[in-house]
């Protein structure tokens, strides 16, 4: 009896020890699990922060709607008190983007191209009528787009922009010197490229975006 009594006690501890043992193996897997899980949920939250913050370059876009661009850039010629305004403007659709042509003065232009499946801008394309615009007027024109689109950039930074894409002769000022340039500023391209009938095409697109360059 007592040997059979022993047998009993000796099988009934065995038995708590193996489940004590695939207890702890479980929780031991279940931590790892959520280890796992809440290490995947910081690497896509990552991703998916690095993708806003790269966000610009991925869909080859500027960032800005147009909305936001027209509300940028109206305020900014208010406040340098220069009589151009972005209204009454309609969208032509082509090739899978549609622009929006707005007469800023008799001799300039302003073309917005936009990607219709997220509304934002794909560039900007600012014409000049050269051999009348006047050095200050075009300087002034192109600032205020440089700064529409990035606003955190401070004046020497602007004007390093606008040093390397110089439309005019610094010795004349209303002659135009006829030559392609660019400058690169985070993920901004900035072109001036010289066009028939004495006009200047000063483009913002960005920096990955190969359907724009000087050329």
């Amino acid at each position: 009896m007592n040997k059979r009594v022993s047998f009993l006690l000796l099988v009934f501890t065995l038995v708590l020890s193996l489940a004590a043992c695939n207890n702890k193996t479980d929780d031991t897997d279940s931590s790892q699990k959520g280890s796992n899980t809440s290490k995947g949920e910081q690497s896509s939250a990552d991703q998916q922060e690095d993708s806003k913050d790269t966000g610009v370059k991925n869909d080859l876009t500027i960032g800005l709607t147009m909305d936001e661009f027209e509300e940028a850039f109206n305020a900014n010629a208010e406040r340098r008190k220069l009589p151009v305004t972005i209204k009454d403007y309609e969208w032509q659709e082509s090739d899978g983007t549609r622009t929006a042509s707005i007469q800023l003065d008799k001799d300039v232009l302003l073309s917005v191209i936009e990607m219709p499946e997220n509304k934002e801008i794909k560039a900007i394309k600012l014409e000049l009528e050269g051999i009348e615009a006047p050095q200050e007027d075009a300087n002034v024109l192109m600032e205020t787009v440089i700064e529409s689109v990035q606003p955190e950039l401070n004046d020497e930074e602007k004007q390093r922009i606008l040093d390397e894409v110089h439309p005019l002769k610094e010795e004349t000022s209303e002659a135009f010197e006829r030559t392609n340039r660019e400058s690169y500023w985070e993920d901004f391209h900035y072109i001036l490229r010289y066009e028939q009938s004495n006009w200047y095409e000063f483009i913002v697109a960005n920096r990955e975006d190969t359907q724009f360059s000087k050329e």
